[in-house]
């Protein structure tokens, strides 16, 4: 239980510190929001979803399958919260595209760990 449990905040902090990170640098050298920006950020979103799923799998080995379905669903509800405050500043299709590919990532990582071992 501890394990899962520490294999959902690995995965979770491994997301949250990637896409933080990323965006306070793509904002130093790219201030404008532009459709070029928002795909990029979009693309690294997934990364770092499939990052935080290969994560999660590497701590817990048994209870994987149920630790990465709750990783992608507390990142789709944080995610939702998050969204919500910019739901007028940006694009809808970039709030669906980003919500929508949140758990198929983190399962993407999953599948991609379980492969590999």
């Amino acid at each position: 239980m501890l394990r899962s449990i520490g294999s959902i905040a690995t995965g979770f902090a491994a997301w949250t510190l990637l896409f933080l990170g990323s965006n306070a640098l793509l904002k130093i050298l790219i201030p404008a929001n532009t459709t070029g920006v928002l795909l990029l950020i979009l693309g690294l979103s997934i990364v770092f979803s499939i990052i935080a799923g290969w994560l999660t799998f590497r701590v817990d080995h048994v209870r994987a399958l149920g630790s990465s379905l709750i990783l992608g669903v507390l990142l789709l509800a944080v995610g939702i919260a998050v969204q919500s405050r910019y739901w007028h500043v940006l694009p809808l299709w970039y709030h669906l595209a980003f919500l929508g590919a949140l758990v198929p990532g983190v399962l993407v990582g999953y599948r991609l760990a379980v492969t590999r071992s």
